[in-house]
């Protein structure tokens, strides 16, 4: 039985899945992907950059958003 592993995203793939779910909101310029469970940096344009995991912020089903924007509304 061969299992493979399925292959990590590069920094852009996993930039244009994060764009396709939140659009333009982000600056991902100083985004260094490594997996998804370590975090990277994103730059909200009102609050600067937090750091947040790439499978949370780009998952499906909600949240990813910054938590200072969060706490605001």
């Amino acid at each position: 039985m061969d299992l493979k592993m399925p292959s990590a995203l590069t920094t852009e793939e996993w930039i244009a899945k994060a764009k396709a779910k939140h659009g333009d909101k982000y600056d991902y310029s100083e985004v260094e992907y490594v997996n998804g469970t370590t975090k990277v940096k994103i730059r909200c344009p009102e609050h600067g950059i937090f750091l947040q995991t790439p499978h949370t912020h780009a998952r499906p089903s909600g949240g990813g958003k910054c938590p200072d924007c969060v706490k605001a509304s």
